[in-house]
């Protein structure tokens, strides 16, 4: 099981340890031998705990990337806690040995990142 730990505060796997408005969530399970549960399962086994909330269900493509990281839909939290700034969302597909899955961030994640990292920002950004 995979969990992310966060704070209203925290920023690009950092925590501030003033900030005392923590949480966690669930967002993803993989059953050994099995491979990761596809979305759909997901939702259907532990969709009634605190889990990373869907943004979008529909098809994957370039105008989805673009509004993402315009943030032209919805993807704040609905949870109390939530993060000033919007990193993205996580996409998946498939299920089990054939899932896929990419990360998407936004344009304010990104200029963020090149304030706090001037010389080294894309390590945190996303992988090619």
């Amino acid at each position: 099981m995979f969990a992310e730990w966060f704070g209203a505060q925290s920023f690009s796997g950092a925590h501030k340890p003033w900030d005392h408005k923590y949480d966690v969530v669930l967002f993803d399970v993989n059953p050994i031998t099995k491979g990761f549960l596809g979305p759909k399962d997901f939702l259907d086994l532990f969709g009634h705990l605190p889990v990373a909330e869907v943004a979008w269900q529909g098809n994957f493509g370039p105008w989805l990337v673009n509004a993402i990281r315009k943030e032209e839909i919805d993807i704040e939290s609905k949870y109390e806690v939530k993060a000033e700034i919007p990193e993205g969302v996580v996409c998946k597909g498939g299920r089990d040995h054939e899932l896929w899955m990419c990360k998407i961030k936004t344009e304010r994640y990104r200029d963020a990142l090149k304030k706090l990292y001037e010389a080294d920002w894309e390590k945190y950004w996303e992988a090619e």
